[in-house]
């Protein structure tokens, strides 16, 4: 096995100078290891089941650990797995780049060396002290096309042998929404479409905040709950129009009689029951939190941004109004009893910027105003979300919906020209509910979730 993979290494010499960053198996830089992993995890597709007192050592995988050999000099940071897809496959991948750092984890871009795709790798440091659910998460939403795609895992150690990593490679997408957030910071849409201030067209705003319900509705009804749902963990591929959710490592698959940690979820998107302390909170959080995300694509700007916990629920407050006791029972029956300062909601009409009126902006305050309440029980399901009229624009528009170019990169470029043109998005990927989430739902719902346009061109 040395000598082929010596000779694989060999014949890719010419490639690894390419690379900015080398892959860091043991969490440091080194010129001497390549890794061999000569087998995958376990991964059993049908297996959708989850312990949710699960421990690294209780995971139904069998953790391969890769083996170090002794290349030449230049073959730095390149490891060899098995594929998912093509179980015969070898592929070898060059990390690039730290692209970002998830829950737990870093990120990297990495490029397959045998195909030139590009992958992202999530290398996540086995704490036997926690529960690790992510790759778990994964496999139980794999295939859904508004959630980032697993394409393979497998451990490795580092240079302590008790040090065990779990590498997760997944596809690599364009960019997230909260780098395009802050180039539209930069950029004013006013001129070409309807706005509201420094965010994205409403267009845009509608195209990808229903990406966002799609795969909360798909992870809801299977239990599991995201518990950070915000700009930097939704990827996006702007020309396609395409929005993924990503980044699985605080998530969980909630079970009626299991208690949750409240202290979750990134504060400005952090829903109060989770402020209140609540354990026994559901899959309403994340809605919460979609809805925030909502507000910030449409402004530019977070909709609450407490300095810490106490202050995120006198900005809720600022806006909703005091909590009665009903709706303080519903986050936490703890608090009944607690007093709070009266304090008059302020209307929605008032924080919204001018520049969306008419019917986008009533449909827009329904919209919130159901989705951004104290009950959790009461908040608009994600499904429903779907149906509601704030989307309609994108099922009367037809196949094709007309929206700015968008480039996404982290240097300056010409994007405040690059905004005023436009290109033709075909949106029929929105309607393409798959098998499973026919199964899941109710046939009416997507009956009332497709426009007639997608439903006589694709019965």
């Amino acid at each position: 096995m040395t000598e082929i993979l010596r000779k694989e290494v060999n014949s890719h010499d010419n490639l690894y100078h390419k690379s900015n960053l080398v892959f860091n198996i043991n969490g440091y830089y080194k010129k001497s290891d390549i890794y061999k992993v000569d087998d995958i995890l376990n991964y059993n597709r049908d297996d959708d089941e989850e312990d949710s007192h699960e421990t690294m050592s209780s995971l139904q995988f069998s953790p391969l650990i890769a083996t170090t050999q002794s290349p030449p000099q230049h073959a730095i940071g390149i490891f060899n797995c098995t594929s998912l897809k093509e179980a015969k496959k070898t592929l070898t991948y060059a990390t690039e780049s730290v692209i970002g750092h998830g829950s737990f984890g870093i990120v990297y871009r990495a490029r397959i060396l045998e195909t030139g795709d590009y992958v992202a790798i999530k290398k996540v440091y086995q704490d036997k002290r926690y529960k690790h659910r992510e790759l778990q998460i994964m496999r139980i939403l794999d295939c859904h096309p508004s959630i980032v795609e697993l394409y393979q895992a497998f451990y490795t150690v580092g240079e302590k042998q008790d040090d065990v990593y779990l590498n997760i490679v997944m596809e690599c997408l364009g960019g997230s929404m909260y780098q395009l957030l802050k180039q539209c910071n930069n950029v004013s849409y006013k001129d070409s479409f309807p706005s509201c201030g420094n965010g994205l067209p409403i267009i845009l705003v509608k195209l990808y905040s229903y990406q966002i319900f799609r795969a909360l509705a798909y992870m809801s009804t299977l239990n599991v709950c995201h518990r950070d749902i915000k700009p930097q963990n939704l990827l996006l591929n702007p020309s396609s129009g395409i929005l993924k959710v990503c980044d699985f490592g605080s998530a969980k698959r909630l079970l009626s009689n299991d208690m949750n940690v409240s202290y979750i979820c990134s504060r400005f998107y952090r829903a109060p029951e989770l402020i209140f302390g609540s354990t026994s909170y559901t899959t309403a959080v994340d809605i919460w939190s979609a809805g925030c995300v909502v507000y910030e694509l449409m402004t530019g700007k977070p909709l609450f941004s407490g300095e810490s916990g106490v202050d995120q629920l006198v900005e809720i407050i600022k806006l909703l109004g005091t909590p009665n006791k009903e709706q303080v029972s519903d986050m936490n029956p703890a608090y009944t009893k607690f007093e709070f300062p009266s304090i008059v909601p302020t209307p929605w009409s008032l924080i919204l910027p001018e520049g969306v009126n008419g019917t986008d902006k009533m449909h827009i305050i329904d919209f919130l105003s159901r989705i951004l309440v104290y009950s959790p029980q009461k908040r608009l399901k994600p499904l429903e979300a779907l149906a509601h009229p704030f989307f309609d624009e994108l099922r009367t528009s037809g196949p094709n919906i007309i929206v700015p170019i968008i480039s996404l990169n982290n240097k300056k470029n010409n994007y405040q020209s690059d905004c005023k043109n436009t290109h033709t998005l075909n949106i029929n990927f929105l309607f393409n509910f798959t098998q499973k989430e026919k199964d899941l739902y109710n046939t009416d719902i997507i009956e009332r979730i497709s426009p007639e346009w997608y439903k006589m061109d694709y019965k």
